[in-house]
């Protein structure tokens, strides 16, 4: 066609538009004003009917008037809440509906019917057509503003006879918009919205009707859909056509450097090609994988926090605001929650991953944790999560749920045979969530009973493994035992977060001892038991940054080590290579 554009500027306009979203969380730098006034500038180059072009930008940068602001938010927020029943209203409570704090600048975008007079050309029948104008402006300015690396969050929730008076503005003037704009701390591949199970994209020809209303015609749209394709990964050169262990530690002693001066990095090079069998492994395809599940002995008071807090964490990571959201995005990892047991009915078509066996574990100090069945069951869907997750090169392996440091002190001290008085003389049974105090002492006192309650004979569980988990749980434990024992013949670096997942990697090496080989652990866990479990299996950390918030930070975080490791591997050169024989 004679005014068709070119196909990289058709893609640029697809990619701006499949790309914009509502942005929630914004970094506080502020914005040069030169671009201020080219996202406006775009905006004021909407369409309008009757060319009125009806539209100001009120653009407010003062802090105390965006606190002014969000206090009113608050005040409407808590209203709306109410409106929502069960669960939908639990999470509506979780969600980040606002960015006023954080945006360095406010831009209110609004409707002046009356600038132009009575009539106006195209407005004498339909007479909110300025308005729906000022939407096509805001549009213009959205765009626009996700070209240039700026993310937008439309808050909708106030009082249009409060938010005006606020602001000082006319009577006549109305609010089309509220904007927050700012540098984003991260642009969400899917709309949280749909990640948090609030709603799904609708199918596009169930809402377009041909000749009569609702008379809906069914089409192959994959010509149009223009889905991203995942880019190809470039393997890195390959200079042995066929592995051999034995070389590539050859290699690592003959690079520029006294031999094994790198320690634990050269470790890593020779596991991590074992693992792929590439004498240059890489670490392109980075997966973190949460799985969660609440216990049954939370209910005894044991952590400083409330069983609810598990399932308002998974919305959280669900939304993108989790500190191990962070360190994925950081490295470029893609990022996933499964919901093995969550004391919560979550939304239908919330983001999770897996199957939930049960709303929680039974609590062990009154009765066995789970079933002979669910136990299977559980282990099987940690297998199955291999099959929902895209293929990677490495797993960052963590959990979340209230009340697992405890569950997991009595697993290690009944697979361990260790005794309660050696817990208590070297201290490992931790504080998990920061417990002092009475809360401190009764959950000492509920390890005690439940160790005793479930003792057998010295190395019984080691070889009645399902046993311990039936009597002990958790869900999300055996979940990871599953995920880890699946990953056997993958060729994934599986990397264990702290005290908890490591248990789950113990208890899958007592399954089955070849998982070992793709084993690693991401850092060493502020709670001191881990170390004991790490010297009596003799596997050693990645980090020790003294975390202890689990949820699969540590692991995370590890990556980057492990991808380091890959760097030096493929880029040093040997002795030989540089022309040095006479060192």
């Amino acid at each position: 066609m004679q005014y068709e554009f070119q196909s990289w500027e058709k893609s640029a306009i697809d990619k701006v538009i499949r790309e914009r979203r509502d942005i929630r969380s914004f970094r506080s730098e502020p914005i040069q004003e030169s671009l201020i006034w080219k996202i406006l500038q775009a905006g004021h180059h909407a369409p309008s009917v009757g060319y009125s072009q009806p539209w100001n930008f009120l653009i407010i940068q003062d802090k105390a008037k965006h606190r002014e602001v969000y206090e009113h938010f608050v005040l409407e927020n808590q209203k709306a809440s109410q409106l929502f029943p069960d669960s939908k209203g639990e999470t509506y409570r979780s969600l980040k509906l606002q960015g006023l704090l954080d945006a360095p600048v406010h831009v209110v975008v609004t409707c002046d019917s009356y600038k132009n007079g009575q009539y106006v050309l195209g407005r004498t029948s339909v007479k909110e057509v300025d308005e729906y104008s000022v939407c096509l402006a805001v549009q213009n300015i959205w765009l626009t503003a996700r070209a240039e690396g700026i993310g937008v969050g439309w808050m909708s929730i106030y009082d249009p006879n409060v938010l005006p008076k606020i602001l000082g503005m006319p009577d006549e003037i109305k609010i089309i918009a509220y904007l927050c704009l700012g540098e984003p701390v991260w642009f969400p591949e899917i709309p949280m919205l749909e990640t948090s199970g609030w709603k799904k994209r609708e199918d596009l020809a169930d809402l377009v009707f041909w000749e009569n209303w609702n008379q809906i015609k069914k089409n192959d749209l994959s010509d149009i859909n223009h889905q991203t394709q995942a880019k190809k990964d470039l393997d890195l050169p390959n200079h042995h056509q066929t592995f051999e262990i034995d070389l590539v530690k050859k290699r690592l002693d003959e690079f520029t450097k006294p031999k094994s001066s790198l320690g634990l990095l050269e470790d890593f090079v020779i596991k991590l090609a074992s693992i792929q069998k590439k004498p240059r492994p890489y670490l392109h395809n980075k997966t973190v994988l949460i799985l969660a599940a609440d216990h049954g002995i939370a209910e005894s008071k044991i952590s400083a926090y409330s069983q609810d807090s598990t399932y308002k964490m998974v919305y959280q990571y669900l939304a993108g605001s989790g500190a191990v959201n962070s360190f994925a995005r950081g490295i470029g990892a893609k990022f996933f929650i499964a919901d093995l047991g969550v004391k919560h009915h979550f939304q239908d078509g919330t983001a999770l991953l897996g199957r939930k066996v049960r709303l929680g574990t039974r609590s062990f100090l009154k009765e066995p944790a789970l079933s002979h069945k669910e136990v299977k069951e559980a282990i099987q869907i940690g297998k199955n999560l291999w099959n929902e997750i895209p293929e990677t090169d490495v797993l960052s392996l963590g959990e979340v749920g209230i009340g697992n440091t405890t569950c997991s002190v009595v697993i290690a001290s009944l697979l361990f045979d260790i005794e309660y008085s050696d817990l208590l003389k070297n201290n490992w049974i931790g504080r998990g969530t920061g417990v002092s105090g009475d809360l401190f002492e009764n959950k000492k006192n509920l390890i005690q009973i439940s160790i005793s309650k479930y003792k057998k004979e010295k190395g019984y569980y080691q070889k009645n493994i399902l046993e311990l988990l039936e009597n002990v749980g958790g869900l999300e434990i055996i979940g990871m035992v599953g995920v880890i024992l699946g990953s056997e013949g993958k060729k994934t670096a599986l990397i264990l977060d702290g005290l908890i997942s490591t248990l789950a990697g113990v208890i899958a090496y007592f399954i089955n001892p070849e998982i070992e080989k793709f084993i690693f652990v991401g850092h060493l866990s502020y709670e001191r038991l881990h170390s004991e479990i790490l010297r009596r299996m003799d596997w050693k950390s990645i980090l020790n940054l003294e975390l202890r918030l689990g949820e699969a930070t540590g692991s995370t975080l590890a990556i980057g080590i492990l991808e380091q490791a890959c760097r030096f591997n493929s880029e040093m050169k040997t002795w030989d290579e540089v022309n040095w024989f006479d060192r």
